[in-house]
């Protein structure tokens, strides 16, 4: 196909790591990450994948941090919203640890501020935005925020479970489609669908989306840009159920070698995080 671009991209921190094939194990969290530039002409996702050590200094509990952003507002502006979101929501988290409590909420708005200063710097980059979905994995339990459309998925017992909200027009024109006895592809044609109704931009946060999980040692976590949306979730489904006992790397390699086979003309940027406990 030629447009297929994986990498093991995540910016790493910490020192609990050992390298094993193209995935990582940090304490008991083990994860990888694959990209694709797909029809764009440059990446404008970012993400980050980075153990924090225990949260406590009496209990040894392991705490990684994943995260994906998808940046917008052209070639540069996109592409520095991402990486701005992604490394300002680290470090307010990482400066809450050292305190002994980690808010994720303060968290998002301090990425969002990173963002609002480096427009206010550089006037090239105003009205640049990003998606932000970011996972606190402690222990087994999955605390999760996130603002925008980037998906964070849930794989068990056979289903793909959409965990967090879908920030895009698109629930609210399925909604539109039904009340009115229309099919659900009037919404999925519609081309509002990929409509924002909240962003990271450096303004007033729209949407916030929170929640947690327990999670149990078969489940499987994608952090996810947009770009997976080419596959639908019971094609998703398939893809995981038919390779949930090969490693990471490869189950992410599977989903993006479905993408490309597609060759939707303009596919737009994928990233995959996948993880589990």
């Amino acid at each position: 196909a030629g447009r297929l671009r994986a990498a093991q991209t995540g910016r790493i921190c910490g020192s609990q790591y050992r390298l094993q094939g193209t995935s990582l194990i940090a304490s008991f969290h083990m994860h990888t990450i694959k990209q694709i530039v797909g029809a764009r002409d440059n990446q404008e996702d970012s993400c980050l994948a980075a153990t924090l050590g225990p949260e406590t200094s009496t209990a040894v509990i392991p705490v990684t941090l994943y995260s994906v952003a998808d940046g917008m507002g052209g070639h540069a502006g996109g592409e520095i919203a991402s990486q701005s979101a992604v490394h300002g929501f680290r470090e307010s988290v990482q400066e809450q640890q050292h305190c002994g409590h980690i808010e994720l909420l303060s968290a998002i708005h301090h990425a969002n501020q990173r963002i609002r200063e480096g427009a206010r710097t550089a006037p090239s980059l105003r009205g640049m935005g990003t998606t932000l979905a970011a996972a606190l994995l402690t222990g087994s339990r999955l605390s999760w925020i996130s603002v925008g459309d980037s998906p964070l998925l849930l794989y068990r017992d056979g289903e793909v479970y959409r965990l967090n909200q879908d920030h895009s027009m698109l629930p609210l024109l399925l909604e539109e489609a039904r009340a009115a006895g229309l099919g659900d592809d009037y919404a999925y044609r519609n081309p509002r669908r990929h409509q924002l109704r909240s962003s990271l931009a450096g303004q007033e946060i729209g949407l916030i989306d929170q929640g947690s999980v327990d999670a149990t040692d078969k489940d499987i976590f994608i952090l996810a840009s947009d770009g997976i949306d080419t596959l639908s979730k019971e094609r998703i489904r398939q893809v995981l159920a038919s390779s949930r006992h090969q490693p990471l790397d490869q189950i992410a390699g599977n989903l993006l070698a479905d993408i490309d086979r597609l060759a939707v003309p303009h596919q737009d940027n994928t990233t995959l995080l996948l993880f589990t406990v």
